[in-house]
């Protein structure tokens, strides 16, 4: 296959370049593309970032650094960062084995481990002070609504091509709005709740868009990948993107599970789990938002970077939302 000048440069840095090697597009890479470097002696993964001039976020460096990180605490159920080029937005990691998790891995054996893989990112979390703010970090309650208004926004300039994005902006501007309103308003007014109180004080190392989807099964082990938007963040909303991510549910038999565990890592566990069911109806709204990024400029442009087009999926998207939707307690 041709390769693009970018990613013969960095192969030669690496000295990969040095020996005969094969190179084979993975499928599948949402945002990115996604490679395979084989040799005689090894297997690498090559990622090639998608950037848009909208969003400033640096997913290269969020996800090197974390790996980094990840290696310095010899926690090693994830990628060894190896090399990179941030000009061109490429890296390279080990060659992680296994097949993506289905539904069925869930389980009380891989739960456990997900509570593993937590405590031991945040038991030396100190050491990750270099570490920049996770996606859409959350440092006060402010922030959470900052979320969803910041993503309102980012529909701003939809523009209606075809009869699904009709039902799309339908949807955004009647249904949506008017539960995030009654939910704004309940949040806003909470007597409990200051709305600039921060958790400097309690705050963690987030793998940020962490579940199963992002889950690899080989042989028994289980390891995790993808850590693009991973930084500092709330422990709350941690916790509430694990049960949300609706790629492969996790049930809500393990929410008491997942949320102790997480909580133990946490400087005022109770503070955190009362927090965790504050948060939880904007983090719903959030992911009604996120099941329909395909439809916002920047979702297209990313489409349009990974080839990752479908229609039946779009059209999913919208059914997964409005499903979503209904489920928030008002």
């Amino acid at each position: 296959m041709n390769i693009s000048k970018e990613i013969h440069d960095l192969i030669a840095e690496y000295h990969l370049s040095n020996e005969p090697f094969s190179i084979v597009p993975l499928l599948g890479g949402g945002n990115n593309r996604i490679y395979i470097i084989e040799n005689d002696k090894d297997r690498f993964i090559l990622k090639h970032y998608f950037q848009h001039q909208n969003d400033k976020r640096n997913r290269l460096k969020n996800e090197y650094l974390f790996l980094e990180y990840c290696k310095n605490i010899q926690l090693n159920l994830v990628p060894v960062p190896l090399h990179f080029n941030e000009k061109n937005n490429i890296a390279l990691y080990s060659f992680i084995g296994g097949r993506q998790a289905i539904q069925n891995d869930v389980n009380e054996n891989t739960i456990k481990v997900v509570c593993e893989f937590y405590k031991h990112l945040n038991i030396q979390k100190h050491l990750g002070s270099h570490l920049s703010p996770a996606s859409e970090a959350c440092f006060k309650y402010s922030d959470y609504v900052k979320i969803i208004e910041n993503r309102i926004q980012s529909f701003g300039d939809f523009h209606e091509e075809t009869s699904l994005d009709k039902d799309v902006l339908n949807f955004l501007t009647s249904e949506f709005s008017s539960t995030w309103n009654k939910v704004k308003q309940k949040f806003l007014v909470d007597g409990n709740l200051s709305i600039n109180t921060d958790f400097f004080d309690d705050v963690c190392i987030s793998p940020s868009d962490f579940g199963f989807h992002n889950t690899l099964i080989d042989t028994g082990s289980t390891r995790f990948i993808d850590f693009e938007y991973a930084g500092w963040d709330d422990p709350a909303k941690t916790i509430c993107d694990f049960f949300l991510q609706p790629k492969i549910p996790v049930d809500k038999e393990y929410f008491k599970v997942i949320s102790e565990s997480f909580a133990q890592s946490s400087k005022q566990p109770e503070n955190l789990l009362q927090r965790v069911k504050k948060v939880q109806p904007i983090c719903q709204l959030k992911w009604v938002l996120i099941l329909l990024n395909g439809f916002s400029k920047v979702g297209r442009n990313r489409r349009d970077f990974s080839s990752a087009h479908n229609i039946s999926a779009l059209e999913n998207q919208l059914i997964k939302a409005k499903d979503l939707l209904n489920t928030i307690e008002v």
